[in-house]
């Protein structure tokens, strides 16, 4: 009997062994697993941060800078794309500083306070400056922060005009383009011979022309009153060599694009467009004040370009009789194959002798609302004093937009001619056979309608305004007051491009 009772105490205790033995198997199991899961995706980490730099590396020949890793996972959070490319113009305005290995900050220190330009700072983690100028960015700039905790205090240069002011000279950093030491009709002159690049890129002149208003090759595509009229630069173009954000840029400006008060409203409040394509009316449409150019007696106001747009309309209808209407007041006509809206809706920078002429000679119409102008197919968009805020909203719609402009924003390199939107001269020769075009080729109209709509969903989000700003702050923060080698002679550093 005693030898049964061991035998079963013996067979019980080798059971709660086998039991205790596969527990811990289990449980050690699990141990490895979490811990070779960990390395895997650190691993996995590594080499994801790994890609993300070797990219970065392979397209700028120079490391990225701290925590761009960071802003993979923050812009990935937000849904955001990480292709460098989609950044461009960021790299594109700082590539100078880039190449020369670093923005000083006593060339900050020396534009402090320069009209409405602002100097703003970000330090102990957080951005600083005066309140009004924070207010309505503040958004932004928190969201990005927390990107920039490791990084070094710095300072920023903000524009809060709706233009760029930021005009490199070749070879010169002392001269001024303001008024003090220029009569009115020199400073664009005086620019134009200081700046190659608004020599090659605006168009072709002589810097010693007697005429008192500059006069452009009217054979250059861009024939814009932003060149035209010197006035505009009166006090509010400055030759410097440290970028300033501003809110619009053109190619020959330092100023860097950042989104400011119209992108964020337009990304707050998008435009919704209940029209489909098939019911948009067949109407060319565009609506504006005469903003872009001075309009007062002496200046060349009839060659400014929202001028000539509008008496493109009024030859429209000399052409083709009864085509052209006023939406505000009336329904577009429908026995032409094509019907015309195009006209000032209010006189602004203009005299009164200029204003009884501009009564005469083009007329006013009614004030048409965004919703109301998204019921025809073909809208046009052009810039006024600066990059026009309508570009971001009729993009949205599901219409076609004609644009033609020399402005760019933070998110115009992303846009593609005959794919977003479809070009045309600013001296309006070729408008017609556009809007032709658009008729005759329905289809394809409608795909690039389709095409400007679905980039503008990606771009009309608070979110990725967050990762332009961060991207943009990330790389600008690396390069300020670092040590740079022959800052004053861009000609010693050439193309450079240095391994950071």
């Amino acid at each position: 009997m005693a030898s049964n009772k061991l035998g079963t105490q013996s067979a019980s205790l080798l059971r709660h062994l086998a039991i205790l033995t596969t527990v811990c198997i289990f449980v050690l199991s699990v141990i490895f697993l979490r811990s070779d899961t960990h390395a895997f995706r650190t691993q996995r980490s590594i080499n994801n941060n790994n890609n993300n730099n070797t990219s970065y590396y392979n397209t700028f020949k120079r490391h990225p800078p701290p925590n761009f890793d960071k802003w993979i996972h923050f812009a990935n959070q937000r849904n955001c794309s990480t292709r460098l490319k989609d950044y461009a113009i960021i790299y594109d305005k700082l590539d100078t500083w880039m190449q020369r290995g670093g923005i000083p900050s006593e060339r900050l220190n020396a534009f402090e306070e320069h009209w409405d330009v602002k100097m703003l700072q970000f330090v102990d983690g957080k951005f600083t400056g005066d309140p009004r100028i924070l207010e309505g960015r503040m958004q932004l700039f928190d969201a990005v922060a927390p990107l920039l905790v490791e990084a070094k205090s710095f300072k920023f240069v903000l524009n809060q005009l709706d233009e760029p002011v930021a005009v490199p000279a070749d070879g010169d950093s002392g001269l001024s383009y303001s008024r003090r030491n220029l009569s009115e009709e020199s400073v664009m002159r005086y620019l134009f011979g200081k700046s190659q690049c608004f020599r090659a890129r605006f168009g072709a002149y002589s810097v010693t022309e007697s005429p008192k208003w500059l006069r452009l090759d009217s054979g250059v595509e861009y024939v814009h009153s932003f060149m035209q009229q010197p006035a505009f630069y009166d006090t509010k173009v400055r030759n410097t060599d440290v970028p300033v954000f501003s809110q619009c840029t053109t190619a020959c400006h330092s100023d860097v694009p950042i989104p400011l008060k119209y992108h964020v409203e337009t990304a707050r409040n998008p435009p919704k467009d209940v029209v489909l394509w098939e019911k948009k009316k067949r109407v060319v449409f565009w609506r504006g004040s005469t903003t872009g150019g001075r309009y007062i007696q002496g200046a060349p106001w009839r060659m400014y370009h929202r001028t000539r747009l509008v008496q493109w309309g009024i030859d429209y209808e000399e052409n083709h009789v009864n085509s052209t209407f006023d939406a505000s007041v009336s329904d577009a006509p429908q026995s032409v194959k094509l019907a015309v809206d195009i006209g000032f809706h209010a006189f602004t920078q203009q005299d009164a002798a200029t204003e009884v002429q501009l009564l005469k000679e083009y007329g006013v119409k009614g004030y048409v609302s965004l919703e109301s102008s998204l019921q025809f197919k073909y809208l046009i968009v052009v810039d006024g004093y600066a990059w026009p805020s309508r570009l971001q909203q009729y993009l949205a719609s599901n219409s076609v937009v004609l644009y033609n402009g020399i402005f760019l924003d933070f998110f115009s390199a992303r846009l593609k001619p005959w794919v977003h939107y479809v070009p045309f001269r600013l001296d309006y020769s070729d408008l017609e056979e556009r809007l032709v075009w658009l008729m005759e080729n329905d289809d394809a109209a409608r795909r690039i309608s389709e095409n400007a709509r679905s980039l503008m969903e990606s771009v009309n989000r608070i979110e990725f305004l967050e990762c332009y700003t961060g991207l943009l702050f990330l790389e600008y923060s690396h390069l300020y007051d670092k040590g740079v080698v022959g800052f004053q002679d861009l000609c010693t550093v050439g193309s450079k491009a240095l391994d950071q």
